[in-house]
């Protein structure tokens, strides 16, 4: 049994894609190869070709850290001990690892109690993000760096003003941004300090009814009021936020 994610594979092989599976399930001579494809959930593939597949499930909140580990540990326990078919193994598997990385709390949940824990499957909605925040201090760039790079792997096209409009004077970088505000599916805002920009941006977004995300660290509670009042989803959490605009609805 190999259980790896995509990239590993393809590296593995030399290969890209279901050939890659079984190129190194091959030349590994293993029963199975689960491949991880992160939010478009794991393939499990075997002698006779694809066995199915599951998806990622969605959890409220987002700690990636050791996930990886927690899949395979959970599909190993349910298909080698407990002799599940592989397909629901890896369905149990990638349920464990929603639970974990809503709570960040081990032992694995159990099969049980994860057949009785429905959640909801991952569908990724891709689309064009515009990414609102500030950038005038090192920390804040490595930040919408961060973010922007963050979203492109995930299969979002990506509007930042910083990449894609720049610094200029007012009158010009103002009219480019909210144009291309006005062409993008939804918004994520990075709010951490004050950033009276970031909140002209929001207010803008939600009289479009363009959706709103935010992450909001060290923020003060006055500061809030708009982005809460206006129905905006807010997470703490830098990661979390950003799952969550992934499979937004």
């Amino acid at each position: 049994m190999i259980v790896a994610n995509a990239h590993e594979i393809e590296k593995l092989s030399g290969l890209r894609g279901e050939v890659a599976a079984k190129a190194v399930l091959e030349s590994e001579n293993a029963e199975l190869v689960v491949v991880k494809n992160g939010l478009s959930g794991a393939i499990v593939i075997g002698r006779k070709g694809v066995l199915g597949e599951v998806p990622a499930y969605k959890a409220h909140s987002v700690f990636t850290i050791g996930s990886g580990d927690v899949f395979v540990a959970a599909f190993a326990y349910a298909w080698a001990i407990e002799r599940s078919e592989p397909v629901d193994a890896a369905r149990y598997a990638s349920n464990a690892v929603a639970s974990y990385v809503e709570t960040r709390a081990l032992p694995m949940i159990s099969p049980e109690d994860a057949d009785a824990h429905v959640r909801d499957p991952v569908i990724l909605n891709k689309g064009r993000i515009y990414l609102a925040g500030p950038f005038r201090e090192l920390g804040q760039r490595i930040l919408i760096n961060e973010a922007r790079s963050i979203m492109r792997q995930m299969g979002m096209e990506v509007f930042s003003p910083v990449h894609d409009v720049g610094r200029g004077p007012a009158e010009k970088v103002v009219r480019l941004d909210l144009e291309g505000l006005e062409t993008c599916d939804a918004v994520f805002a990075i709010l951490n300090g004050s950033s009276p920009g970031t909140l002209f941006e929001i207010g803008y977004a939600v009289r479009e009814k363009t959706p709103v995300f935010c992450v909001a660290q060290n923020v003060r509670d006055v500061d809030m009021k708009l982005p809460v009042g206006a129905g905006c989803t807010i997470h703490q959490d830098f990661i979390s936020a950003l799952h969550l605009l992934a499979w937004r609805v």
